[in-house]
């Protein structure tokens, strides 16, 4: 591990990988860096993107096929062996929707089970530096608010999530 530009830089072929991911953690604790920073190597980190207009999220349905087929979801994905969480919501979007984001604070995390692996996701604020959305891996793309997300058919995972995202909504009004 090496301290670089305020984040805690962990190599992908640290071994053993848990015992690097606690010093990662620790690092950022100690030194006061923003713990998204940090790159985590093998540890089952999701991210989804929230993007918040005029109080409604931004939602995108999954195009059919796979085990989410057309469900609803806050867009994101897998972070990669050594990709910070930032660098991994904004390499799906332009993925997913062909536009750049910019990635703010970290709004909720939840964890959730997806083939016997037990996954952390982590929810970040992001904004749109364009709207000329592509949709490569989804048929439709809307604002809603958190009832009307609650009452969609949405992704279990994402939905642990809307707690969270409702308290951020509340503090910022």
């Amino acid at each position: 591990m090496r301290l670089d530009n305020r984040a805690a830089v962990v190599s992908a072929n640290s071994k053993p990988k848990l015992l690097a991911y606690v010093w990662c953690r620790l690092a950022c604790a100690l030194f006061n860096m923003r713990e998204e920073v940090c790159y985590y190597p093998c540890m089952n980190i999701s991210v989804a993107g929230i993007a918040i207009e005029d109080g409604k999220l931004f939602v995108a349905r999954r195009a059919e096929g796979g085990s989410m087929s057309e469900k609803w979801e806050f867009p994101g994905g897998k972070v990669e062996d050594g990709e910070s969480c930032g660098e991994a919501l904004a390499r799906e979007l332009m993925e997913e929707f062909g536009v750049e984001v910019s990635v703010g604070e970290r709004l909720a995390e939840a964890e959730f089970e997806n083939k016997g692996q037990i996954r952390q996701l982590k929810a970040f604020r992001i904004d749109f530096l364009s709207y000329d959305f592509k949709l490569c891996e989804h048929t439709d793309w809307r604002w809603a608010s958190c009832g009307e997300i609650e009452a969609m058919n949405f992704t279990p995972s994402d939905l642990k999530l809307l707690d969270g995202i409702r308290r951020h909504l509340q503090a910022v009004g």
